[in-house]
């Protein structure tokens, strides 16, 4: 077993293994992001870690960054792909996927929790 250097990370994303995402796909998303983070030699500064259930359900599948704070839904295979590049190599935000970013007022979704 290894163990990674975590003093050298830069991002870490969460991805949602829950029911509802695998159904949406999200074993084969987190496969392809794996893979594209290793072969764009990543491997050192990106930390994944696969949850269960983070409750967006609606959304899925869903991708959490950190520290930047961002959601992103309905990730595919290949909008893993886009992430990497875009997001983690270029700091751009995939818009089309765009759910959430800490702070805003707004939810990017259709599926918006019920006010109490």
């Amino acid at each position: 077993m290894s163990v990674k250097d975590i003093t050298k990370v830069k991002h870490t994303l969460f991805m949602c293994n829950g029911s509802c995402c695998n159904k949406a796909g999200a074993e084969e998303m987190i496969l392809t992001l794996r893979k594209e983070i290793r072969d764009q030699g990543l491997f050192k500064e990106i930390h994944t870690v696969r949850t269960k259930c983070i409750g967006r359900c609606d959304d899925a599948a869903v991708v959490f960054i950190q520290p930047e704070c961002i959601w992103y839904k309905c990730v595919t295979k290949e909008d893993a792909k886009k992430i990497v590049y875009d997001h983690i190599l270029n700091g751009k935000l995939v818009e089309a996927n765009f759910l959430y970013k800490e702070g805003d007022t707004i939810i990017n979704s259709d599926a918006i929790p019920n006010a109490k």
